[in-house]
């Protein structure tokens, strides 16, 4: 795609099997990014050739569900002003989002993550990283993370107002005897 009409705000995207790259790699980023700064709202559902979204910088809602596992997000393209977020099946973005911090979303009020190809992840937020949720972080919900074993209680921010928490994981870890907090 090089160029998208200038007053877009919302951006449906789903079943494009052939898609690779939301921008031309081959178009100059900086123009494109003027075209890019009303856009709110990406979604997209269903590309499983996808393997690269770069310069949304300005978006408030982003949801990424089953596209390929190689899918990624360049860490100067990710738009830290998202006030939803949910990936699903993304792996590599997810990986990306801990290494970068949750933290730094601080307009952040929905997550919602399935960690389909993260067979890694044995706690959440991650304990080895060591960071924080945002404290604007009003509603989660997390499943799909076969190997979870605990919620790490260090991660959620003591001022953490959530109205509505999703875990479908609850039950499987109380029947494991695991707890919220190492």
């Amino acid at each position: 795609m090089r160029n998208f009409p200038p007053a877009l705000k919302n951006l449906e995207i789903s079943k494009c099997e052939n898609l690779q790259y939301l921008v031309d790699e081959n178009v100059n980023n900086k123009s494109m990014s003027s075209n890019t700064r009303l856009l709110e709202h990406l979604e997209i559902m269903d590309c499983p050739s996808l393997i690269c979204i770069n310069n949304f910088t300005f978006l408030r809602e982003l949801k990424v569900v089953y596209c390929s596992d190689d899918i990624s997000f360049q860490e100067e393209g990710f738009p830290t002003s998202l006030t939803s977020l949910e990936i699903s099946n993304a792996p590599r973005i997810y990986t990306s989002l801990v290494e970068w911090g949750f933290n730094r979303f601080t307009f952040l009020q929905e997550l919602k993550i399935s960690g389909e190809g993260c067979s890694n992840v044995v706690s959440f937020p991650e304990e080895r990283i060591g960071r924080m949720l945002p404290p604007s972080l009003t509603y989660i919900s997390i499943h799909e993370f076969e190997n979870l074993e605990y919620m790490c209680s260090k991660g959620f921010n003591i001022s953490l107002l959530l109205k509505n928490c999703s875990l479908p994981i609850v039950s499987h870890l109380f029947q494991k005897k695991i707890c919220f907090s190492r």
